[in-house]
């Protein structure tokens, strides 16, 4: 039995916080940077610059919002219908980001450092990519039986199944502009982390 629980009411609250002020710093930059093509430089190509800092503080946001879906999410699931498995992919996703902004800075400034820095930039955004997917599909299917979660179930598992084949795609395809398309693929999970923030943040009030 679910009881109302203040402490993780408000780490939702502050994922989804996270999450609008990252989709607002990152969507807005697009219009002030005529030095990049928005349908060709990938989102990373913002973290250095101008407004650089504020692109990193977004993902800084971002990542400590993730830990705060993680572990809200599970605390407000059913019991009997939680898993770990998504709190731990979140958790590193969040942990995972931190590294993806601060290595850009190294990668670009063409010292001896820079082939580390691109290469961690690297592995570290794969690993936020894959797990935050993951995480995503594997709490839209725990929840499709909770009904403290029953409004949105389908669009839930639809856009976590669609930003999952959209990585893939990502990764492997290679279609369309690489920004264009890494940008949708952001743009979902982005959707996808705020209905289910907001949505935690209603079921822990309960």
């Amino acid at each position: 039995m679910r009881s109302r629980d203040p402490a993780s009411r408000a780490l939702a609250g502050l994922a989804f916080a996270a999450v609008a002020f990252f989709s607002v710093v990152c969507g807005a930059v697009q219009f002030f940077r005529p030095d990049l093509d928005p349908l060709r430089a990938q989102l990373s190509f913002y973290l250095t610059g101008e407004y650089g800092a504020l692109v990193r503080s977004a993902y800084y946001a971002l990542a400590a919002g993730l830990v705060a879906l993680g572990i809200s999410a599970y605390r407000a699931s059913d019991p009997a219908r939680r898993s770990a498995a998504p709190l731990l992919l979140f958790v590193i996703a969040g942990i995972s980001l931190i590294p993806v902004a601060v290595s850009e800075m190294f990668a670009v400034d063409g010292g001896m450092h820079a082939p580390l820095a691109r290469y961690v930039h690297g592995i570290a955004a794969e690993t936020t990519f894959l797990c935050v997917t993951v995480a995503m599909l594997l709490q839209s299917l725990w929840w499709r039986r909770d009904a403290a979660f029953a409004r949105g179930r389908v669009a839930r598992i639809a856009v976590a199944a669609a930003a999952f084949v959209m990585l893939w795609i990502h990764a492997l395809a290679h279609v369309g502009p690489a920004g264009l398309m890494q940008k949708i693929l952001i743009a979902l999970i982005l959707a996808w982390l705020g209905i289910a923030a907001w949505q935690t943040r209603e079921a822990c009030a309960r």
